[in-house]
């Protein structure tokens, strides 16, 4: 197709219109997304689950089991997506968790023994054109280190985290009212932590606002106690596992375990009533490994979680609950909580474990109910078939 003015003529305008869209030869645009959903757990064997990433371009887009497609023609880059995502299933191609956590690492490091480190989150356009228009003004203000991300949409709790375990003194989050930060769950963690003085938000984009904060901020502003350790080296950049390296690196540091516990949509708690018959159909959906089977036991771990709720709509006996909540004494404890368990079953004929008591009772009482024989279930499932014919050949016998 020809660029330039295409000139319309006669009665029926829509036509040519079409003729010229015609010659388009697909859109260009660049591809802001690296993403594999292959693991995704918004939907799994046909069950709803997780919930949290969603899209304010409409770029996103879920059937009615939950399972996303991404429109890439949509997608404007903002990294809501990329930030929401706890297994980072989804990244920001030009802006991935281990370039903007590097850029971080590389600013206080050039920041030297500067009297006060300050970080600030913002985004490559009004937030860039704001201290753009603060350096026109000639406006002072204490020495900032700008971390500029494509959108403050995509600033993640991780960000904020990292600037803290690698030394600084305080970080502003300037148009932080476009974000997607838990931020209370954020200044309660900051809280624990001895630094709930040390993050402020400035949403307003104002040169005399901005350097107002950014002044009255620095000027109570005492040195970071972090600054002399190194940052923890973190190997794998998925949301969820800077996370919990984080806050274990931070808590180490100031030799104080944080203890909150407060809603949370992305951080689960798992409970297991009696009706488990420890069958295995929870820990087959669970798409971090939170829940798993050990023989006889169902082991949760608080920290995996992504409250997808996988779990509660895979159980058959309905006795499993899951609550949003985070509560970092545990997490941090690295515990790994029981949830249920039943005695073995053993193989009648061999004695090999091949069963729990509550699954071998609650089959027996769903035969029972239909009339049906169970002697063969005392059997594990090599020996089953051998009794079984071994009764049959006794049948012709007689």
């Amino acid at each position: 197709m020809k660029l330039g003015i295409h000139q319309i003529d006669g009665h029926d305008p829509l036509s040519i219109i079409t003729d010229v869209v015609s010659l388009f030869d697909g859109i260009k645009k660049p591809k802001y997304l690296d993403y594999d959903l292959s693991a995704c757990a918004s939907s799994v064997h046909g069950l709803s689950g997780c919930s949290l990433c969603f899209c304010p371009y409409g770029a996103m887009e879920r059937d009615a089991d939950g399972k996303i497609t991404i429109d890439e023609i949509s997608c404007e880059g903002c990294g809501l997506c990329a930030a929401l995502c706890p297994l980072s299933l989804i990244k920001l191609d030009a802006f991935s968790n281990k370039r903007v956590l590097s850029s971080i690492d590389t600013l206080l490091i050039a920041a030297g023994k500067l009297k006060r480190r300050i970080i600030l989150f913002t985004d490559i356009k009004e937030g860039k054109y704001l201290l753009d228009e603060v350096g026109r003004l000639g406006l002072s203000y204490p020495p900032v280190l700008p971390v500029l991300l494509p959108s403050i949409k995509s600033l993640s709790k991780e960000h904020i985290f990292r600037a803290f375990d690698a030394g600084t003194d305080g970080v502003v989050i300037l148009g932080h009212s476009e974000s997607s930060l838990e931020l209370d769950l954020i200044r309660a963690c900051l809280r624990q932590l001895d630094m709930d003085n040390r993050l402020i938000t400035i949403e307003q984009l104002d040169p005399d606002t901005f350097t107002s904060a950014v002044k009255i901020f620095a000027g109570r502003l005492e040195p970071s106690t972090i600054r002399k350790y190194e940052p923890v080296k973190l190997e794998d950049m998925s949301n969820r596992a800077v996370f919990l390296a984080l806050i274990e690196s931070l808590s180490a540091k100031i030799s104080k375990l944080p203890d909150v516990k407060l809603p949370s949509k992305e951080f689960g708690f798992v409970t297991i009533g009696s009706t488990c018959t420890i069958c295995d159909a929870c820990t087959g959906v669970c798409p971090t490994e939170s829940i798993l089977k050990d023989e006889n036991k169902i082991i949760f771990n608080h920290g995996l979680c992504i409250n997808c709720g996988l779990c509660k709509e895979a159980c058959p006996e309905h006795a499993i609950e899951v609550v949003g909540v985070l509560d970092t004494a545990r997490l941090l404890s690295n515990e790994k909580l029981v949830l249920a368990s039943s005695n073995l079953m053993y193989c009648a004929r061999c004695g090999k474990a091949y069963m729990t008591e509550a699954s071998y009772e609650r089959i027996t009482s769903k035969l029972s109910e239909k009339g049906l024989d169970n002697i063969t279930l005392s059997y594990c499932e090599r020996c089953r078939p051998v009794v079984t014919l071994e009764q049959m050949i006794e049948v012709k016998d007689e």
